[in-house]
């Protein structure tokens, strides 16, 4: 686990810092100094990039983590790894931009009402689509190699940093819209080949073709297995999007607002998770070679725990702090959203306690199970959302959410265990929830003070509580010893005496 730990530390520091900019530019500026149609052409734009990426990817980063422990031989340069799966993903760029050009009207008339610029501007979806195509492609390539970190960096900070930049020489008259628009995207151009940048530095960039024997020999099962990955990933796509979409036929846009903010705070607390996954796929995957199963349930157990316990510690801190969330959001009543936000934020802690269900049944070969498991949810998620939405509106889009992430968690978690005996449950998971209670229960006891003062009390009391306790009764090994070491580190071993048991 010494690799998962440093690397998926790293990153999610970074993942919060990312949110902490986006954050920035999201409610602060972009609130402030855009219009409603500049702000909707800059949600469009890259959620139409990344949508368009996702699907012309072709399911390879799945097949990455997938194949890549077959090809992994430094001395032979991969055996033509990196050259073979980029040309897939270049075939699935010109396929998708032709589908494009075909029925573009239709697919950009979906956004006119909110971002008419988008008609104006909708070229740039090309680049900005290839750079996000490159910049999923490297990452499960780095994965691969338990390198996340400078990954992390790239999508969480310099895809972000460019909006800041820009947008405050807009806000203070440096340039006007459109070269803010250019600039943005010809910096986010520059961002995607930090990882080839880096490939290349680390003597990893092997991009000269070479279809020898392992190429022969998996060729059929490649290209069988990013085929059936990539239904379930468009379902996925298909899924991520529909909530978003089929609000705008029934709710007013200020309730979608309040909504999308829910749901970006939301995302706050699986960041630990996403950084734990990016580097666990590539161990999952390294263990199905192995045929390691002794070690395959000893990491999706412990990566389960570690992921629960950091969920409750983030949703709870949350929760226990929302009068002053909304005391920071001055641009509207966002009250009406604290229910959106306890619903998704207890999916999201579900999700996370389920693991790496998704990861080992996708990199297995029985891997056909998720993809069907992943069709199969289009129609829940079209189902619920039908039925809920109408009635309950933001409340019905979150409600439809959760019950899609715990029937396809649920799906998997069963699949997992019929197919392979492994299961992400453990009893530590029992003591996470009861000091999770008793942590939030004396927290509801404390009244409320100033802004200034009240996010730091709750907070910190909170932490000592959780985190006391969770030391004390080292509910996770893993845990406690990367503390333990960060404090040696930091010079101060003798703060956590308390909360430690004594060794032996």
């Amino acid at each position: 686990m010494g690799v998962v730990q440093k690397q998926g530390v790293s990153a999610a520091i970074i993942s919060y810092a990312g949110a902490a900019l986006g954050f920035v530019n999201k409610v602060v500026l972009f609130t402030n100094f855009l219009t409603l149609s500049q702000v909707g052409f800059f949600n469009a734009l890259p959620s139409l990039a990344l949508m368009f990426s996702q699907f012309a990817a072709l399911g390879t980063p799945n097949a990455t983590l997938r194949f890549f422990p077959f090809f992994r031989q430094k001395e032979r340069k991969h055996n033509g790894f990196l050259f073979g799966f980029f040309l897939i993903n270049l075939v699935g760029f010109g396929l998708f931009s032709l589908i494009f050009f075909l029925f573009q009207d239709q697919i950009l008339d979906i956004w006119s009402v909110q971002t008419p610029i988008l008609h104006e501007k909708y070229y740039l979806l090309f680049p900005f689509a290839f750079c996000y195509l490159m910049i999923n492609f490297f990452e499960a390539y780095l994965r691969s190699l338990y390198k996340i970190a400078v990954m992390s960096l790239v999508r969480e900070i310099l895809l972000r940093l460019p909006a800041s930049i820009g947008i405050c020489l807009y806000a203070l008259g440096y340039i006007d819209f459109d070269f803010f628009v250019d600039f943005y995207v010809a910096l986010v151009i520059l961002a995607a080949f930090v990882p080839v940048i880096y490939l290349i530095y680390l003597r990893q960039f092997f991009i000269l073709p070479n279809f020898g024997r392992v190429w022969q020999r998996l060729y059929k099962r490649i290209f069988g297995y990013t085929l059936a990955t990539f239904l379930s990933y468009g379902s996925s796509i298909v899924l991520s999007y529909l909530d978003l979409f089929m609000l705008t036929f029934y709710v007013k846009e200020e309730r979608i607002g309040i909504f999308l903010v829910m749901s970006f705070i939301s995302s706050v607390i699986t960041i630990p998770y996403k950084a734990l996954m990016r580097i666990s796929g590539a161990l999952v995957a390294d263990h199905w070679k192995q045929k390691n199963m002794k070690e395959m349930q000893r990491i999706y157990q412990r990566t389960s725990l570690i992921s629960m316990m950091a969920g409750v510690f983030i949703f709870l801190g949350i929760w226990i702090n929302r009068q002053n969330l909304f005391s920071i959001m001055q641009g509207g009543d966002y009250s009406p959203g604290l229910p959106v936000l306890l619903i998704l934020g207890l999916a999201k802690v579900f999700d996370m306690t389920a693991g790496l269900n998704g990861i080992i049944l996708s990199t297995s070969r029985k891997y056909i199970f998720d993809t069907f498991f992943q069709l199969a949810l289009i129609g829940i998620g079209i189902g619920t959302n039908l039925w809920l939405i109408p009635q309950y509106g933001i409340y019905g889009a979150a409600a439809a959410t959760a019950i899609s992430l715990v029937s396809i968690n649920m799906a998997r978690i069963i699949a997992v265990w019929i197919l392979f005996k492994l299961q992400p449950f453990s009893r530590p998971m029992l003591l996470i929830i009861l000091i999770g209670v008793l942590g939030y229960g004396v927290i509801e006891f404390i009244p409320q003070m100033p802004f200034l003062m009240d996010i730091p009390v709750r907070s910190l009391i909170f932490t000592l509580i959780f985190g006391g306790l969770m030391l004390r009764l080292e509910v996770s090994k893993d845990v406690n010893e990367y503390i333990e070491r960060i404090a040696a580190r930091l010079g101060v071993p003798t703060l956590l005496k308390p909360f430690l048991k004594r060794k032996k």
